[in-house]
């Protein structure tokens, strides 16, 4: 028996896919997830129920350069 990969299905998620755990949202990351950057910060935001999928540090170029460096 070999193992050969099932085709894809229209039901499969993208792998750019995010989830809100908060009220079970699923939707492609190109969707209307809200965007918001403060105190040097960048948070993506449920639209359905505001909750903070994801954030994260802004870093400019030069200083992710010197990360990388050291």
């Amino acid at each position: 028996m070999t193992d050969e990969p099932l085709p894809p299905s229209r039901d499969t998620l993208s792998k750019a896919t995010l989830f809100c755990l908060a009220c079970d949202r699923t939707a492609p990351i190109d969707d209307a997830w809200s965007l918001a950057k403060r105190d040097g910060r960048t948070d993506l935001s449920c639209p359905d129920c505001g909750a903070v999928i994801v954030s994260q540090p802004d870093f400019d170029a030069d200083e992710s350069k010197r990360l990388l460096a050291a």
